[in-house]
């Protein structure tokens, strides 16, 4: 189906599978904008240079974010943006406020 969530993303890395490439940009076709892309060494590469943290807590912090768990001080604390749900907006609208 063609929703925002749940949210999709690839961890690029020159190793993967052709095959699972292509199936990701049929995806992106669809016109849903996901799944997301994020180039993993570039990922490691920031967090090198500007956390200063070893390369093995690196890796388990994006191992953290794939799995939706953030630790205290390990995250960028990324809020996602709500959603307007207009539907319900006009189901209100029609029962004066009130929600059936």
């Amino acid at each position: 189906m063609q929703m925002t969530q749940p949210t999709l993303s690839v961890w690029y890395d020159e190793k993967l599978d052709e095959e699972f490439l292509l199936k990701s940009a049929e995806c992106v076709k669809t016109g849903v904008g996901y799944p997301a892309f994020f180039n993993q060494k570039t990922y490691v590469q920031h967090e090198q240079n500007t956390s200063g943290l070893p390369l093995e807590v690196i890796r388990k912090i994006v191992l953290w974010e794939l799995h939706g768990t953030y630790i205290a001080g390990m995250s960028y604390g990324v809020v996602q943006a709500g959603f307007v749900n207009h539907g319900k907006i006009i189901d209100m609208l029609l029962n004066h406020g009130a929600d059936p």
